[in-house]
């Protein structure tokens, strides 16, 4: 009979944890400022072209 409880028990937590834990999904991504995202689309716009997305630059520039 303990065997029988300690089994249930263990199965319970095995399906209640990982389906707590998908629940809860990715975190949500960073809010940045209207200044950030504007400054980052004006980069991308004028100067990744040659400086490069990472701003470690390429031949060009």
């Amino acid at each position: 009979m303990r065997h029988s409880a300690l089994g249930a028990i263990v199965l319970v937590a095995g399906v209640i944890v990982p389906s707590a834990a998908a629940a809860q999904g990715a975190a949500p991504a960073a809010k940045v400022s209207a200044a950030e995202y504007e400054g980052w689309r004006q980069y991308s716009t004028h100067c990744a072209r040659c400086h490069g997305q990472d701003v470690l630059g390429n031949p060009v520039a």
